[in-house]
């Protein structure tokens, strides 16, 4: 079954939704960030969890929600991360990843990825993405065109839609 996505995209599988779930909820539980909650997984082109990845303070420092992010510590403006100290959940999962997995698979993420980790995963030989929709970061028209541009394939899942098609079977 083929879950409805956007328009403009390919639709989800089931398989596609399930990694999805999986990473919202984790995000919940892993994701030492006080301004949002991401995780993410990579699956190689054989169907098997390669890495996962977290948004958190990079090891050694104190976790961002307890105090070691600016961020957190001051009213932020704007969408800048100059000041983040957090390593994203794409960059974590693509640090504790062999090449050789990302060649052809797919990084399952609870939102679009920022310009850095767009370049990242680009380079990482990844070749798709499936993210959950309504996060945008505040490049996305450059991130988009550059995924494009390097066709890689998005995936925007509207995890309450598509779930509820998935649960109805």
């Amino acid at each position: 079954m083929s879950a409805s996505t956007t328009n403009l995209g390919p639709a989800a599988s089931e398989k596609d939704i399930k990694y999805l779930r999986w990473a919202d909820a984790g995000a919940e539980i892993f994701s030492t960030c006080s301004k949002g909650q991401y995780l993410a997984i990579v699956v190689d082109r054989f169907g098997i969890v390669a890495a996962t990845g977290y948004n958190g303070a990079p090891s050694g420092m104190i976790h961002c929600a307890d105090g070691g992010c600016p961020r957190a510590t001051v009213q932020h403006q704007g969408g800048s991360y100059s000041d983040c100290v957090s390593i994203h959940a794409e960059a974590n999962a693509l640090l504790r990843v062999s090449r050789q997995d990302c060649e052809g698979a797919t990084i399952y993420v609870t939102g679009l990825p920022c310009w850095d980790c767009a370049k990242l995963i680009v380079g990482s030989g990844i070749r798709r993405i499936v993210h959950k929709s309504g996060r945008r970061p505040i490049d996305f028209d450059q991130v988009q065109g550059f995924l494009e541009l390097n066709r890689i394939v998005v995936v925007n899942v509207d995890l309450g839609v598509d779930a509820a098609q998935l649960a109805a079977g």
